[in-house]
């Protein structure tokens, strides 16, 4: 009997997501102090989990992350470029 084949699973990068990346720095745009610190924690967490739970690497995990957050970073400038300009 054949052996089951393990599949690596490919993971479309979150950085690229662009929805959820503006989606999160118009939230937090909106937000300051402790709320915008409770909703990062919960978006990061959203975004973390499933990638562990579907077996993804620790540290490709955290690249992820990463990623995600420098995006929002951008978008965050990008949004505050346009309101003064």
């Amino acid at each position: 009997m054949p052996q089951p084949r393990t599949v690596d699973p490919i993971v479309f990068p979150i950085a690229r997501r662009l929805r959820e990346v503006r989606q999160a720095a118009e939230e937090l745009n909106q937000m300051h102090g402790e709320a915008a610190v409770l909703f990062w924690k919960a978006r990061i967490r959203s975004i973390a989990d499933p990638l562990a739970a579907a077996g993804i690497p620790e540290d490709e995990v955290r690249r992820q992350v990463f990623a995600f957050q420098d995006a929002v970073q951008r978008e965050l400038q990008a949004l505050a470029l346009d309101s003064v300009g």
